[in-house]
This record gives structure tokens, C-alpha cells and sequence, in this order.
């Protein structure tokens, strides 16, 4: 397995690119602000290494038909001529060259007896997550990946060969393309590292009460976590096909490694999933505390307005103002010396009497 994680740069925004409606299949059309092609090979077997950058599509022609394995590493999708003539070099069907061109497609893999073809995701961008669409196309001493920007995700795979491990000089292109899915596959775990991490940081912080950011926060979080799964489930799928034990592509030695690569895609889709059940204990725990604080501010007031009531009872009875030389009924008290202090008297002995019962059941101080 890929130890070396090569971590997130920035990526601008993309859209996928929209399909020509009513147009035949395997109509090609450069993605929408698709930079300019380039094409780069990588050839070698257990003694030679070729590394070079190419013009033209004809000069693969050469190394194709040497008994060597041949990496084309295509960066830039806004050629389509050039991608036009390495599918016909390569025998790839038109419907096989419209998925490399039509951006934003769920990761898959198809065997097509000659050759198979993988469609991945690498996960980019720091601040909002974006992911990019890897193409790989591969069979006998060949692979072909397209990517539509130049990045150093496949470096790790570059400086393997270019040392001259002996497992990836002699293992055949099959063993290339576990190598490459490796790398996709590693890419994902320190982003889902980074959310497990501020995960941790907003439980922290919950511990110590709610806080206004986060709700904003938990929000960015499971968007990520949603968009991680949607690209890793379907290539984990995609890795389990390959693994199938009648697909002659792939060598019975690859495939030992490619399962662990399989494990590993299939781990990080159990870590997504735990950090998406936090992210929603946390949300739920932040919404707890929000009606809890609710609920002791609401038991305040209700303490002070039960306190005010019978005080106001008595305010608004003597506040009435009858004279009581018209009858004797018509509030004597208000002629007495000593009225108001004995209805100040009363009022403080209904509310320290309110305050004992109050603190006796428990609503003030704690339980009972």
C-alpha cells in the first residue's frame, strides 16, 4: 500500500460538462474551460526506463511495440483531436472516450475484453472541497490515465519506477494501474482525517456549551462527508469487480494487492460513515443544549412572574381608590395608619412564602 499521501491543493471550481442534447452517443466535446493537452510517457521494463514528453499521438507507436509496460499520462482534456487519436491507437470504444470527456460521472469500471476502463475521483481544494475525475485505461503493456489538471498525485508511483522497485518494474501494467488506484484511494484519508479532526475540535468545544458557529460548521462538515462517500462508495464497488476472479486483465499476483487497496477504499467508507453519525450527535447534542439554555432562562421568568402575580393581585386590589366614607364595604383599610405597611407586610410574606415553596419542590437550587 502507498505510505506517501500527497496532501489537497487548491482546484478551481468546475461543473460537469452539460451533453449536447439529442446528440449520437459518443459524441466528443471538451469539457467547458478545459486546459490544453499534454501527453507525457513513462517506459520501462526490469532494466530500461524512458521518460519523456511527447507532441504527437504517432511517436506512442514506437514504445507500444516494444515488450515493455507503457504509461501515457494525458493532463488536459481541451484536445480533443489528440484524445480522438489515442482512442483509435489504443481501440477504445467512442462511448469509452465520451465518459473521459464528460466530467463529473460516478466512479466505475468496465472490462471490455481487451482493455478495462476506470473512472475515479481525486479529492481536492482547501476551504471547499472539490474533486477531480481520473480516467484510467489499461491492458496488455499498457495504461493510459487522463486527468484534467497537473498535479503531483501520482508522483509516489513515478519515483517507484524511476528507483527501480523491482514489484512495479516487473509486474506488468496491471500492477501500474493497482498503483494508481493506491494513490487515489490514500488521497481520500487525510481528508477524512481533516474532518474527523474538527469533528473532535466542535465536540470539544460543545463540552464547554453551544456556540454560534456550530451549526455552520457541523453543515460544512457533512457536506463534505457526503461528497466523499458519493465518489468513495462507487469506487469501492468498482474495485471489488475488479477483483472478480475471471477478469484476465488483472494477474492472481495483482490481484492479492489490489484487494488490500480494496480494504483500504472500504475502511475510509466506514470512517465517512462514523463521521457522519458524530457530525449528527453533534448537531442533535447542540440543539440540546440550545433548549436546555431555553429552558432555564424560560423557568426564570416563570419564577419572577409567578412571584409578581399574587404581588400584583394585591397592587391592583388597593389600587382601586374607592372611598370608603361612601360604605363601609368600600376598603376600610385605606383609612387605617398603619394599610401600607401591612400590604407591603403581606406582599413580602407571599413572596418569601412562594420563594420557600419554590426552593422545597426543587425548581430553584437543584432537585429536591
Amino acid at each position: 500500500m502507498t505510505t506517501k499521501h500527497s496532501s489537497p491543493t487548491e482546484r478551481p471550481n468546475r461543473a460537469a460538462a452539460a451533453p449536447q442534447i439529442g446528440a449520437p452517443p459518443g459524441t466528443l466535446v471538451a469539457p467547458s474551460g478545459a486546459r490544453a493537452t499534454t501527453l507525457r510517457v513513462i517506459d520501462y521494463n526490469t532494466d530500461e526506463l524512458v521518460e519523456r514528453d511527447i507532441e504527437t499521438v504517432a511517436e506512442l507507436k514506437l514504445y507500444l511495440e516494444r515488450e515493455s509496460t507503457s504509461w501515457i499520462d494525458v493532463v488536459g482534456l481541451g484536445d480533443v483531436s489528440h484524445i480522438r487519436e489515442i482512442g483509435e491507437l489504443f481501440g477504445l470504444s467512442s462511448v469509452v472516450m465520451e465518459d473521459i470527456l464528460t466530467l463529473g460521472q460516478a466512479p466505475k469500471f468496465e472490462d471490455h475484453d481487451s482493455y478495462g476502463f476506470v473512472l475515479a475521483d481525486l479529492p481536492s481544494g482547501e476551504g471547499r472541497l472539490e474533486v477531480e475525475q481520473i480516467s484510467l485505461v489499461f491492458g496488455e503493456r499498457f495504461v493510459v490515465s487522463f486527468r484534467e489538471h497537473e498535479s503531483d498525485c501520482f508522483e509516489p508511483v513515478r519515483e517507484r519506477i524511476s528507483q527501480g522497485r523491482k514489484r512495479i518494474r516487473t509486474l506488468g501494467s496491471d500492477y501500474l494501474v493497482y498503483a494508481l488506484l493506491d494513490v487515489l484511494v490514500d488521497s481520500f484519508y487525510p481528508v477524512v482525517k481533516g474532518n474527523r479532526m474538527r469533528l473532535e475540535e466542535i465536540e470539544d468545544r460543545l463540552s464547554e456549551g453551544p456556540f454560534d458557529e456550530a451549526v455552520p460548521a457541523i453543515h460544512a462538515i457533512r457536506r463534505e462527508l457526503r461528497l466523499l462517500r458519493r465518489v468513495l462508495e462507487p469506487l469501492t464497488v468498482a474495485l471489488q469487480r475488479m477483483l472478480r476472479p475471471e477478469l484476465e486483465l488483472i494477474s492472481k499476483d495483482t490481484r492479492i494487492y489490489l484487494a488490500d487497496c480494496w480494504e483500504n477504499s472500504r475502511r475510509q467508507l466506514e470512517s465517512i460513515d462514523a463521521h457522519r453519525e458524530l457530525g449528527n450527535d453533534l448537531f442533535d447534542l447542540h440543539m440540546s443544549q440550545l433548549s436546555h439554555k431555553l429552558n432555564e432562562v424560560m423557568k426564570v421568568l416563570t419564577i419572577f412572574s409567578a412571584l409578581f402575580i399574587p404581588l400584583t393581585f394585591v397592587a391592583g386590589i388597593y389600587g382601586m381608590n374607592f372611598d370608603p366614607d361612601a360604605s363601609r364595604w368600600n376598603m376600610p383599610e385605606l383609612s387605617w395608619a398603619y394599610g401600607y405597611p401591612a400590604a407591603i407586610a403581606v406582599m413580602l410574606s407571599l413572596a418569601i412564602g412562594l420563594l420557600i415553596y419554590f426552593v422545597r419542590k426543587g425548581w430553584i437550587g437543584g432537585s429536591r
